[in-house]
């Protein structure tokens, strides 16, 4: 029977073909698979962005989840780096928004800290309650700042007990009727609650004086024995 001469050339081709696939899987295997580079504006390139103006985007570039219980974006960093970084020069670095029922921003950790807000100059984390975006800070700088716009909500709720490093006990001596505590940080105008802590019929705290780096609590008359004094700094 005779050869079709298209049916060779067609095997030839495939042949060919094969060989050149077989070929490029070689050269790549290689020198490695090179990162495609994109147009300006155009996909971002991963592993790729040192200098301010690099995987520059003229436009949102969003990752969408249409599956429930999906996470949408990930950033895992399995060595001692930043997982998620955000910055922005005079806007927000990170903006998370939550539904009706859900929260803006979750953070779990197994056994570090879950969350972290750090600032040079100004307050670490602002927290603030309110129907419209929060307003500018002013006032003294803190770590934690927590602000509502209606008198009637809380601005801070604890749930479980609560520890204050400016608190502590002291106690006045048998037949003193006051303590002077040393508390570095304490000015002048340092509000501070004191409470006896030890029951003494017909004894109380007549007065707190602070000044700088130090206070005194005063009881109304000298105690026969010595007597425990809690306290609480403010300001």
């Amino acid at each position: 029977m005779a050869l079709d001469p298209e049916a060779r050339t067609t095997r030839r081709k495939v042949i060919n073909t094969a060989l050149g696939a077989a070929g490029a899987v070689a050269v790549s295997a290689i020198i490695g698979v090179r990162p495609v580079a994109a147009a300006a504006n155009g996909n971002v390139q991963l592993a790729a962005g040192v200098a301010d103006n690099d995987n520059d985007a003229a436009a949102e570039t969003r990752v969408n989840g249409t599956t429930d219980g999906i996470v949408a974006f990930s950033a895992i960093q399995n060595g001692t780096g930043t997982g998620l970084y955000g910055y922005s020069a005079t806007g927000r670095g990170v903006l998370a928004v939550g539904g009706d029922t859900a929260a803006g921003l979750y953070a779990e950790s197994a056994n570090g800290i879950a969350v972290t807000g750090s600032s040079y100059t100004g307050s670490g984390v602002y927290g603030y309650r309110g129907s419209t975006a929060a307003p500018a800070l002013t006032g003294p700088v803190a770590a934690v700042v927590a602000r509502a716009d209606d008198p009637a909500v809380l601005a801070l709720r604890v749930m479980g007990r609560a520890s204050f490093d400016f608190s502590g006990k002291a106690t006045v001596a048998k037949y003193k009727s006051s303590v002077t505590v040393i508390k570095a940080g304490v000015t002048a105008s340092s509000l501070i609650i004191a409470t006896p802590r030890t029951n003494r019929a017909g004894v109380y705290v007549q007065s707190v004086v602070a000044g700088a780096g130090k206070f005194t609590i005063y009881l109304n008359k000298a105690v026969p024995g010595a007597t425990g004094v809690a306290y609480m700094i403010l300001g």
